[in-house]
């Protein structure tokens, strides 16, 4: 229901496999857990005029996208095979995080136009196989940064 709290099982995890002006966005449904840091340093700026106490600016900002995904035995899952082909070729690939469908009228997003520096796999003895993540947003021809958006 709108405005009521959600769980991250109900968001949802999308990457684009067209153009940024024009994205086709492609959910990621084997996503498990997602994170996404978003923070900026704090520059201390010492005078007299404050003494004794350190007042700051905000400074450069830092984000990146860590999650993990199930890997499937058969090589037919099309979403894992282009992010793996993503990390492997080192290619730009854009990520959207969304609070609902991101299709639906005033569904709140992130984008983020990234590059996938990180691609482990984990093996568990007892457990399922997943591929980890991460993805920190890179120089693209747009100069096209981070963005929070709501649906229309």
């Amino acid at each position: 229901m709108a405005g009521e709290s959600y769980l991250g099982g109900e968001a949802k995890f999308y990457y684009n496999s067209a153009t940024q002006a024009s994205p086709t966005w492609v959910l990621i449904d084997n996503c498990q857990d997602l994170d996404m840091p978003d923070s900026r340093t704090a520059v201390a700026v010492q005078t007299r005029g404050n003494w004794p106490y350190v007042k700051n600016l905000s400074g450069a900002r830092t984000t990146s996208i860590t999650w993990s995904s199930i890997q499937k035995q058969e090589t037919t899952d099309a979403v894992l095979t282009a992010l793996i082909a993503a990390y492997d070729a080192g290619t730009v690939i854009e990520f959207a995080i969304a609070d609902q469908a991101i299709a639906t009228v005033g569904c709140k997003y992130r984008r983020v136009i990234t590059q996938i520096v990180k691609c482990d796999q984990s093996e568990p003895l007892d457990g399922v196989v997943t591929i980890s993540f991460e993805a920190v947003p890179t120089i693209n021809d747009g100069g096209v940064n981070p963005s929070r958006n709501t649906a229309s």
